[in-house]
């Protein structure tokens, strides 16, 4: 697995490198501010929370277990699930899966990481990431928006020009998933401080 400082400049690479697409390539508004590391195992993950707080990450928060429900795909996430998924004519049930976050701040930068580790049940965009890149990579960059109404808008510029994946939701909020510099950008919204939740999904 690689080290702590590895793990910290590919994640300030990556964040800055999605940026720029975002602003000179794809032109969709977006401020990146969160960058995640996808591990493999819990083992792993507390490894490298252990260490990251050594150099002076300050680890703010912690969600133990979370479940992603997914609630809109493209074909091309198909082509990531199981032979026996692949023709079904839905899979939003099979690809719910639970999840561990934790939360961590770098100092002096504007971003945070978010790292994470699937905990059970079918999550494909992870495991793809997982194969792709190794445990302790980058799988996301991500820009949050202040209501859905600009969530939706923004999702809907991104499927103009880049790959679109899948949308999940969780007890937070609602995120979707678009292929860009070999990972994930991830437009998100976190509903628990909106007052106008809409039913409406990326589609």
């Amino acid at each position: 697995m690689k080290t702590v400082e590895q793990m910290l400049a590919e994640c300030s690479a990556a964040l800055n490198r999605m940026q720029y697409t975002l602003d000179t390539d794809v032109f969709v508004m977006a401020k990146c501010d969160e960058v995640a590391l996808l591990f493999e195992t819990t083992k792993e993950l507390d490894d490298f929370l252990l260490v990251a707080t050594r150099f002076g990450v300050d680890h703010f928060n912690s969600v133990l277990q979370d479940t992603m429900t997914l609630q809109n795909y493209s074909g091309a996430f198909r082509q990531y699930l199981p032979a026996d998924l692949r023709s079904a004519s839905t899979v939003s049930r099979d690809c719910e899966f639970g999840v561990r976050f934790e939360f961590l701040q770098v100092p002096g930068a504007d971003w945070r990481i978010e790292a994470m580790c699937p905990l059970w049940g079918l999550a494909p965009l992870h495991a793809r990431m997982l194969d792709k890149r190794g445990t302790g990579s980058v799988i996301h960059v991500s820009a949050k928006y202040g209501s859905t109404d600009i969530y939706l808008e923004k999702c809907a510029e991104l499927k103009e020009v880049i790959p679109f994946m899948a949308e999940y939701s969780n007890s937070y909020g609602r995120f979707a998933y678009y292929v860009a510099n070999g990972i994930y950008v991830k437009p998100r919204v976190n509903l628990r401080d909106l007052a106008d939740i809409q039913p409406e999904q990326v589609s």
